[in-house]
């Protein structure tokens, strides 16, 4: 059974350890082939599969680029959302600190006090509907006192 030299024109010469010689004969014998196909066979299926990892590299590139791209828009909204709403509370804040004053109220404690309320409200979570409904009915029976 002889190789058609033509098919394979070139020839590599590589030094092997005698544990991987054992193994290319043993591999060989058990599939029936010569060790030469089976070296080629296992360089043929190595390149290919290389080929496969760039290849899906590239798409995993691609991929994540177009995603990027279409979630940059949704990134930039949301931004400007959380700007107006940190203008919105900064401005809420001065305001009733005005409106606080002009009472004549402890304005420093008063903020104080709702800073520590509202970390811990952040830390707690976030609430679903029936702790917002325990929340709001105890700022409600606080404020009728």
């Amino acid at each position: 059974m002889g190789v058609n030299k033509s098919n394979y024109p070139h020839t590599i010469y590589i030094p092997i350890t005698e544990e991987m010689h054992k193994a290319i004969k043993k591999m060989a014998k058990l599939k029936g082939i010569p060790k030469t196909t089976l070296i080629r066979k296992t360089i043929s299926s190595y390149l290919k599969l290389e080929d496969e990892e760039n290849s899906m590299d590239l798409i995993q590139k691609m991929v994540a680029d177009a995603v990027e791209e279409k979630l940059k828009p949704v990134e930039n909204r949301l931004a400007k959302i959380t700007a107006k709403t940190a203008m919105a509370a900064v401005m809420t804040m001065y305001v009733e600190a005005a409106l606080l004053g002009r009472h004549e109220k402890d304005v420093v404690n008063i903020f104080r006090e709702a800073r520590q309320k509202a970390i811990a409200f952040v830390q707690s979570g976030i609430p679903n509907t029936g702790q917002l409904e325990n929340l709001a009915k105890n700022a409600a029976a606080k404020g009728d006192d």
